[in-house]
């Protein structure tokens, strides 16, 4: 018997300071905090057999709704869903290190004011910015 159905529930997650420290060994208590505060969020719409899939990022100024080619700023209060699938989480204690500190990134031709509902932010080379410019890494 195969169903496509699927729960539609919402699950409650935190979207700061999920505190593992009682899933820890004892030993590893004291040697490195377990807070984790979440960076993304990939949805699931549709039936378990098929469906669609979206993500919210957390980026510097705020959070970020990707939808195929559509990404705009989301307030914080609509990244948790009930289409929620896979959480990604990152450790309070390590070190914070934005990708563009690794590939910094240099823009090419006219860049104009991109309007807020069009804005987003990536520091990942070959990504096609709102402007329409391509983001590559510097030599």
């Amino acid at each position: 018997f195969t169903s496509t159905s699927k729960q539609d529930t919402l699950v409650e997650f935190p979207l700061r300071g999920l505190d593992l420290r009682d899933l820890q060994n004892p030993e590893a208590r004291t040697q490195a905090p377990a807070q984790y505060d979440l960076y993304s969020v990939v949805n699931h719409t549709g039936k378990s057999g098929n469906g669609h899939y979206s993500g919210c990022c957390r980026g510097r100024e705020g959070w970020y709704s990707f939808n195929d080619t559509a990404v705009m700023k989301v307030e914080e209060r609509d990244v948790v869903t009930k289409h929620a699938y896979i959480l990604f989480y990152e450790r309070r204690d390590t070190q914070k290190k934005q990708l563009g500190e690794f590939f910094p990134l240099r823009l090419e031709g006219d860049i104009r004011e991109v309007p807020a509902d069009e804005r987003f932010v990536t520091d990942v080379p070959g990504t096609l910015l709102a402007t329409g410019q391509q983001a590559r890494a510097d030599p």
